[in-house]
């Protein structure tokens, strides 16, 4: 049985040289034995074990005696696809399979993502890093945990949740030029600036995963509540989403009725006016399923009725 949280963040980084590129969903799940995008936990000597991952393979290493408990990047120079400009990639997602194994006390230790901006140099002294305290660190004997965090590839403003690292010798810059420059990724087990006691480790973790809006359904522009129809029904529920169910629609851009982004009264006043008073219709994609042309951070999880 696997347990799961998912949190309104990004993760962190350790040490390599980004590149631009165009980016999409990526799955890091340890299979055929390879290690693909050279990731390494605590002191750098994990290994793929062929069984007991989540499922099949995994990446593990201990026993190991360390005080500061981290998930990262390995290799410099060789960045893999979790790297670079994730505004381009429109990349929403960073999550994890966590295990561990020993020890039996992991002393009420926090998930620490740390997020570092290179400054386009090979100097590590001058790095920013943003940091997002997530949920508790897999306990022991809980078996595998997954856990997902989410964060917005868009703003200039730091994320809710999100601070700057206060020893960072620079001053900070905005979210956007760190979400275009993305040097490195470090999942820290406790807070990376506090001294915790040296323990005894064996930790694994599986499916390492980035998701992209990119890879988002397709969808028809209106229909909010997916039944493969544009109606009244669907400014119902798009009041509905807003001030009754409290939970977000599967698919936010089908509610997105102005394609402006953001889902509020607007959208279901613009469904109405469109099936009774305008005769323009809806921004695209409207009368037909497609990809929503416009770059914003709402994306689609599930579209009904669209290949």
């Amino acid at each position: 049985m696997t347990d799961s949280v998912r949190v309104g963040c990004l993760a962190c980084l350790l040490f390599l040289t980004p590149t631009a590129y165009s980016q999409e969903s990526f799955l890091e799940d340890f299979e055929d034995g390879l290690n693909e995008h050279s990731w390494a936990i605590g002191t750098g000597a994990a290994v793929v074990e062929a069984t007991g991952g989540n499922p099949g393979a995994y990446l593990r290493e201990g026993p190991f005696d360390l005080w500061s408990v981290q998930i990262r990047h390995g290799v410099v120079g060789s960045p893999p696809p979790f790297l670079g400009d994730y505004m381009t990639g429109q990349i929403d997602r960073l999550s994890f399979d966590l295990i561990t194994l020993e020890p039996v006390d992991v002393e009420d230790r926090q998930l620490f993502l740390t997020l570092r901006f290179g400054l386009g140099t090979i100097d590590a002294s001058d790095d920013i890093f943003a940091i997002f305290e997530g949920p508790p660190a897999p306990e022991f004997g809980a078996g595998w945990f997954s856990v997902a965090f989410d964060f917005p590839f868009l703003g200039d403003s730091l994320p809710l949740g999100w601070q700057w690292h206060p020893m960072a010798p620079t001053a900070p810059i905005a979210w956007e030029t760190l979400m275009q420059d993305v040097g490195g990724i470090t999942l820290f087990y406790g807070d990376p600036g506090q001294v915790w006691a040296t323990q005894t480790w064996t930790i694994g973790v599986d499916n390492i995963r980035i998701t992209s809006l990119l890879d988002a359904e397709d969808f028809r522009r209106g229909d909010c509540n997916l039944d493969d129809s544009f109606d009244i029904s669907d400014a119902i529920t798009s009041l509905a989403t807003l001030f009754l169910s409290g939970s977000a629609p599967l698919c936010p851009d089908a509610c997105d009725s102005n394609d402006d982004g953001v889902l509020d009264i607007s959208d279901p006043v613009t469904i109405l006016a469109t099936l009774f008073t305008s005769p323009v219709p809806l921004p695209e994609p409207s009368l037909a399923c497609g990809a929503d042309p416009t770059v914003d951070l709402l994306g689609c999880d599930a579209a009904f009725g669209c290949p």
